[in-house]
């Protein structure tokens, strides 16, 4: 009987922490993506303000 109850428990190795890798740099589509992204926004911010001094 303890030969079957020890047979279904199965001990997982102990394994050592791995230690914590660096950040790794935004890939190139990311910096992209940001530039993209503020270019719109102050391309919107300009538009906004040549409407404005128009009115």
């Amino acid at each position: 009987m303890r030969d079957a109850a020890a047979a279904d428990h199965v001990e997982e190795p102990v394994h050592a922490a791995a230690p914590p890798s660096a950040p790794t740099p935004p890939a190139a589509g990311e910096w992209a993506i940001g530039i993209a992204f503020v270019l719109a926004a102050l391309a919107l911010v300009a538009w906004i303000g040549w409407t404005i001094a128009r009115l």
